[in-house]
């Protein structure tokens, strides 16, 4: 056996799965090859998620998987490697010869697929509408709610504590939307359990979620296959938010690590807390944003009291505020590159994040960068997230959950010490881009970031 660093590890019981996968992240300047995913066969545990540029040596990359692998997992040399190519294998070879480690091509790599499938769900969730119970009743109540549109009035810190079919302690139902995320009613079993979640947003720890959830998704926020299962299950409403469309429920269930479609007792619970939502918001919305509702209204499930989270700005929004912008991947192409500011200077050039848009789009969300004091990157379980803070205390996410080497791309792009931060008018779906497209710009500070690296220990 050879003597080096990697050889002079501590041999673990456990074999690994190596693979590959497409990496689907566009950036300027340069080229990524892939992602490379390290899992151990037996536990399962993801070692590594990475990104491979374009001539980056692999054994370069895959050395984090010995040296600084993703917690639970240990520094160490497995027993063996399994892939599935034999010119992966090929590759590998130099590296395994280094650390004493025999590698084999096998037919499956199910510890790897299992832990992209798991990445993948934690980053869509499961396909709209999730409902299969109790529909007529789901058509009544959310088309009230679409209409009635309550995160357009109330953020998450008004608490509905509703009432237990046992006696036992209420569960907490929060309307969303009104911060610029996505709009519906979340549902925890308790306040603790709410307060636990609150406690770790913005961190970059998951914590223990123990949630479920039912989205009103507009068009652009689902796939094809996911908007046409709504319109087959008539779960498609008319809201009265101006220029949105029509609005497509969705459910799902967020418990520990598993996020998944509801079943039938947990679809009958949501309804019923969802149910009472909608009957305090139809006679109780304009008190309940002008932090004037009474503290206990009785709905159909028995009495309803209201309460306000800790150390939140007071509920209600008012009539001239601004709700951030919720950028998603259906509205816009993300553009990483490096830009001379002022224009034309020969100055060091600083890294811009350009967000490309409809003209229509980007002149309407263009005043937000005003109110941009600073940006950071928040990551952790393979995924990292580009999130702005905002001069009054808040932040809103301006990027969705980027997966492996595009979370990586990210984070070196927001490691500062300061980035610009772009609107760009054109749409969409057309690629070529231009410095004289941007409509706004702003230079903020970047944040250090906070959380654990993406796919790294």
């Amino acid at each position: 056996m050879p003597s080096s660093r990697l050889s002079n590890l501590p041999l673990l019981p456990a074999a690994w799965e190596i693979a590959l996968f497409p990496a689907p992240f566009e950036v300027e300047g340069e080229v990524l090859r892939a992602g490379v995913i390290v899992a151990e066969a037996d536990t399962k545990h993801l070692r590594l998620l990475a990104p491979v540029p374009v001539g980056a040596p692999l054994h370069e990359v895959l050395r984090e998987a010995f040296t600084r692998p993703a917690k639970p997992t240990q520094a160490g040399r497995p027993s063996g490697v399994r892939v599935s190519s034999p010119d992966l294998l090929a590759e590998l070879r130099p590296l395994l010869q280094e650390a004493g480690v025999i590698g084999s091509v096998v037919d499956s790599l199910p510890a790897v697929t299992e832990a992209l499938a798991a990445l993948l769900t934690s980053m869509g969730g499961p396909v709209a509408p999730g409902l299969t119970t109790d529909l007529p009743r789901w058509r009544e109540v959310l088309r009230e709610l679409a209409v009635l549109a309550p995160w357009r009035r109330l953020r998450d810190d008004v608490r509905f504590l509703l009432p237990s079919d046992g006696g036992g302690e209420p569960s907490v139902a929060v309307i969303i939307g009104g911060r610029g995320e996505n709009r519906g009613v979340v549902v925890y079993p308790s306040i603790g359990a709410l307060d636990d979640h609150y406690a770790v947003m913005g961190t970059g720890e998951m914590g223990q979620l123990d949630m479920v959830a039912l989205l009103m998704e507009p068009a652009e926020e689902l796939s094809q296959d996911e908007r046409a299962a709504c319109v087959r299950a008539s779960l498609v409403f008319s809201t009265s938010e101006p220029r949105v469309g029509r609005l497509h429920a969705k459910a799902y269930v967020a418990r520990a690590a598993a996020i998944r479609a509801p079943d039938l007792g947990e679809q009958r619970s949501l309804l019923r807390a969802v149910q009472a939502v909608v009957e305090v918001c139809r006679v109780h919305l304009g008190a309940l944003a002008a932090g004037e509702a009474q503290a206990q209204i009785v709905a159909g499930c028995g009495p309803v009291e209201i309460r306000a989270g800790r150390g939140v700005r007071p509920s209600g929004l008012a009539p001239n505020e601004k709700v951030p912008p919720y950028f998603t991947a259906h509205d816009l192409r993300l553009i990483l590159s490096t830009v001379s500011l002022p224009r034309g200077a020969t100055g060091p050039r600083l890294r811009q994040l350009t967000f490309k848009m409809s003209k229509a789009h980007a002149l309407a969300i263009a005043p937000f960068l005003a109110e941009v004091r600073a940006v950071r990157v928040i990551s952790g379980g393979g995924w990292s997230v580009g999130v702005a803070e905002l001069r009054d205390g808040d932040s809103w996410s301006i990027t969705d959950r980027m997966l492996g080497e595009a979370g990586a791309v990210l984070e070196r792009y927001l490691e500062g010490p300061e980035v610009v931060l772009a609107i760009a008018a054109g749409g969409a779906a057309r690629p070529n881009w231009r410095q004289q497209d941007v409509v706004a710009s702003v230079v903020v500070p970047v944040v250090p970031r906070r959380g654990t690296r993406s796919g790294g220990g």
